[in-house]
C-alpha cells in the first residue's frame, strides 16, 4: 500500500506540463505542476463532503501545502499555509526495460525539493511471462536541486513516479 502514497498525493488539475523525453509507442517522460485553483476550491468553501461538511481536504492538497494530519477541515480560523513548490514525474516503457536520465531543470533555482522516488526494482516486469514481476519496486526519498539529475529505470511494461516537493 506505501505505493499507493503518490497516487494519494498527486493533483488532478494541472498549470504547466512539460514533456522531458519521449519515443512515441516506445516511453515518455512527463513532469507536472499542480493548479492551485483547483486544491483551493475546498478553502473557498466549495468542496463538500456528502455530509455537508465544507473546507474539504484533498491529499493533494494536504501534500502542496504540508497540512498537518490533525488538520481534518479547513475552518474559518485555520489559515492556509504558503503552498510548496511541488511537481509530479512521471514515466512509462512499452515492454522494453530502459533507463532514463532525468534533469531536474524545470525546479525553481536555487531551492532544495524532497524528492519521493517510486522506481521499478531489478527483478520486475509487467511482460506476463515466467519472470512477470509487476509488484517489485522501489521508494527512495532525496534532496534535489535544479543542477540535479535523477538516473531511473523502467523495467519491462513499466515505469516509475516521482513527488518532487520544496523544503
Amino acid at each position: 500500500m506505501d505505493a499507493f502514497q503518490f497516487i494519494k498525493d498527486v493533483a488532478v488539475d494541472w498549470d504547466k506540463t512539460l514533456y522531458l523525453e519521449a519515443e512515441p509507442g516506445e516511453y515518455i517522460v512527463t513532469a507536472r505542476h499542480p493548479k492551485l485553483s483547483t486544491l483551493n476550491k475546498a478553502a473557498e468553501g466549495v468542496g463538500t463532503l456528502a455530509d455537508g461538511k465544507k473546507g474539504v481536504i484533498s491529499n493533494a492538497m494536504r501534500f502542496v501545502y504540508d497540512i498537518p494530519d490533525d488538520i481534518q477541515l479547513l475552518t474559518d480560523n485555520y489559515q492556509l499555509p504558503t503552498p510548496k513548490d511541488v511537481w509530479y514525474v512521471g514515466g512509462i516503457t512499452d515492454e522494453n526495460a530502459r533507463e532514463v536520465k532525468v534533469k531536474l531543470d524545470f525546479l525553481k533555482p536555487g531551492v532544495k525539493y524532497e524528492a519521493t522516488i517510486y522506481c521499478d526494482a531489478k527483478d520486475a516486469s509487467g511482460i506476463p511471462d515466467e519472470h512477470y514481476n509487476p509488484q517489485a519496486y522501489t521508494i527512495t526519498k532525496k534532496t534535489v536541486t535544479a543542477k540535479s539529475e535523477l538516473k531511473l529505470r523502467m523495467a519491462p511494461c513499466g515505469g516509475f513516479a516521482v513527488s518532487l516537493r520544496s523544503l
